[in-house]
């Protein structure tokens, strides 16, 4: 489903910009965009012939796992650490998902649940954004967007990052368009005290 492109006068006047349009990814299933990206890929799991995936998140991966897995009839495992909210656990819960709490970082989080995957050779490890079909799938925003402006390419696009399968879904969908690949700019935005991409381009190399 496509989510809706609006146009925000009031971020326009913050920034002293013509123009600024809001992509509404809240208006995803799953409230975000990640489930863009893990239906393409647990669809490809299930075309593969898994039956079971295991996840690991801090919680919007884990959501969107979850409702892929059920949309397409798999069971899931998702993994969280002991920062997610019950709110969060809840809602992965509701689509149908096993949640085990797991560590206090994602790191470790990570750990088990690919320690169970690696335990069941019938268990498929879906990983919350480090993978390509995840970043195809976040992609088409861009294509909707290129629809939504009738092909007029931005001069930027602002993407918050965390794992980087949003920024990577970006470039995807921008590498996609050559015009809009020479043009456009993306704004990569981190969190303060997290910001582990902005350190890795410091130093060279992953941090």
């Amino acid at each position: 489903m496509a989510t809706p492109l609006v146009e925000s006068r009031a971020f326009a006047e913050k920034l002293k910009v013509g123009k600024v349009y809001l992509k509404l990814e809240n208006c995803r299933p799953t409230g975000s965009f990640k489930d863009r990206g893990m239906q393409l890929l647990c669809s490809k799991l299930k075309t593969d012939g898994v039956k079971e995936i295991v996840c690991s998140s801090g919680g919007n991966a884990g959501l969107a796992a979850a409702y892929a897995g059920r949309k397409l009839g798999l069971t899931v495992n998702v993994f969280v650490p002991s920062s997610t909210s019950k709110m969060m656990i809840d809602r992965i819960k509701g689509e149908g998902a096993k949640v085990e709490v797991y560590g206090k970082e994602w790191s470790e989080t990570d750990a088990k649940a690919r320690e169970l995957a690696n335990s069941n050779e019938t268990i498929a490890y879906v990983p919350p954004f480090d993978d390509k079909l995840l970043w195809d799938g976040h992609s088409t925003m861009i294509d909707e967007i290129f629809n939504q402006l009738e092909g007029a390419a931005p001069d930027a696009v602002v993407a918050s990052v965390g794992g980087g399968g949003l920024l990577a879904g970006v470039l995807t969908g921008l590498q996609k368009r050559e015009t809009w690949a020479k043009k456009t700019v993306v704004v990569a935005a981190e969190t303060e005290g997290a910001a582990s991409m902005h350190r890795a381009l410091e130093a060279g190399k992953p941090v």
